[in-house]
Order: C-alpha cells, then structure tokens, then sequence
C-alpha cells in the first residue's frame, strides 16, 4: 500500500509537469517565434513480484513463483522543443525578419551568446539591432549590428543594406534540438557542442518585413492540457483512495480479535 501511494504521487508529479508544458504552449500561440514543447514519460525500474510460501495442496510444497513486475511510478524524462517552422506573417517593418528554414539568429544576452528565431528587432539609443527584449542582436563576425539611417535592406541572404551600401551579414547558425535548452520565452542555449554555421544544403532565406508564427497547434494544446488534468485527478483519486485505506487499517487494526 505504501508502494502504491509513492506510485501515485509520482504520477501526481508528473502531471503537473505535463500540465505545464501544455499550458506554456497555450500561452504562446501569439508569441513570434515560439516554439512548442512536448514532454514524455519513463518509468522507474520494476520490481520483480513472487509468491513465497506453501501451497494448500495435500502435500505441502514450497512455491517460489513469478507472479510479474511491480512498478514503481512515472517521471518525465525529456522535454523538447519542435523547431517546424511556422507560419510567416507579413508586418512591413523593416526590422522585422523572419528565417525560412532551420536557422537561429544569434543574440548577447548577460547569461551568454544564445539564440532565438524572434526576428522581431528595433534599435537602442546607440543604434545597434537589439530584440524586443534587448539583446544585442550579433553579425557573422560576432559583434553587435550597428545600423544609422532608416532607408534599411535586408536580402535574403540576411546581408544588411544602408542604402546600396552593405553594412553587415547576420549570424545565422543551426543548433542541434537534443543539446537545445529554453533559456526564457523564445530563446535557446546550447547544453553541450556548439552552433554550426549554415549551408546551402540548409535551404535558409531571411524574408524582411515579416514574422514567424509560434508553431503551436491550438487544438491539440488545448486537448492536451485538458487530458493532463484529467490524468492529474485520476491519480489524485487513487492517491486519496490509498491514503483512506491506510488511515483505516491503521485506525481500526487494533480493535481486531
């Protein structure tokens, strides 16, 4: 019995972690350049269950056997972002970029270089391309994008023109999603290994002018944070249930006899 509550606690736990999830997507569906998280689940090792004893037979013998597995409960085990591209929106802001294909711009933030497919950027009073949160946003060499006039081009190559005058090439790299970890909102760093540069076998264009949709499908969001609650209450019952049980045995045990 005890077993069984620490199993249901586990599944209580793991609930609230998929409920999360859920809900994070749900609340991004208008957030430019989210990405949509999906967890999974893995069960703790199982324990091996015999019958020990004698039987009720005529003539008594030992028994020693396998009845199954007893398991031990749920923990979420990985949690990923899907990186599919979303929906491009036009704006008409000329500072607002969107990346066709697998590509990250690369941004300074105090934690670190991390990146993010946000492209919705402007500029600070030194009039280097920050995000909307106020990062810096880098150039293929590394550095902070400085741009001092208006009349702004950007092909898609992500070359940035002044005019006809190039200025600078944004940094647009390709990260793997297994060493990707959410840094906050729609920004990424890397756990391990590094960002690669991309190629033209990438098939990457930056479209200026636009937005990328965050990639959260609605309905399944909505079904999935309705049949995470749902999962919560069922294990929430047997939690209960066993903890009833318990208190009665431990309650009533004595008045036996």
């Amino acid at each position: 019995m005890i077993r069984g509550l620490y199993t249901a606690a586990s599944g209580l736990l793991f609930g609230i972690r998929q409920q999360e999830v859920a809900a994070n997507n749900l609340a991004n569906t208008g957030t430019s350049g989210y990405k949509s998280e999906s967890a999974a689940a893995t069960a703790f090792g199982a324990t091996l269950a015999r019958r020990v004893g004698r039987s009720d037979a005529p003539v008594p013998v030992a028994l020693n056997e396998v009845i199954g597995t007893l398991g031990g409960g749920v923990y979420q085990s990985i949690r990923r972002s899907d990186f599919a591209v979303g929906t491009l929106r036009a704006t008409k802001q000329p500072l607002d970029l969107a990346i066709s294909g697998p590509a990250f711009f690369v941004i300074a933030t105090p934690e670190g270089v991390q990146y993010t497919r946000d492209g919705h950027f402007g500029r600070d009073r030194d009039n280097q391309l920050i995000t909307a949160e106020g990062h810096a946003v880098l150039d293929d060499g590394g550095a902070p994008i400085v741009i001092e006039t208006d009349n702004v081009r950007v092909t898609p190559t992500g070359e940035i023109l002044a005019g006809d005058q190039p200025i600078a090439t944004l940094q647009l790299v390709t990260i793997d999603r297994d060493n990707a970890v959410r840094a906050g909102g729609t920004r990424y760093m890397l756990a391990a290994g590094a960002a690669a540069p991309i190629t033209a076998e990438d098939a990457v264009t930056v479209r200026q002018g636009a937005l990328e949709e965050a990639n959260v499908d609605v309905g399944r969001a909505a079904t999935d944070v309705l049949g995470a609650s749902r999962a919560f209450e069922a294990n929430q019952h047997v939690f209960k249930t066993l903890s009833e049980t318990l208190e009665a045995t431990v309650r009533d045990v004595g008045r036996v006899g």
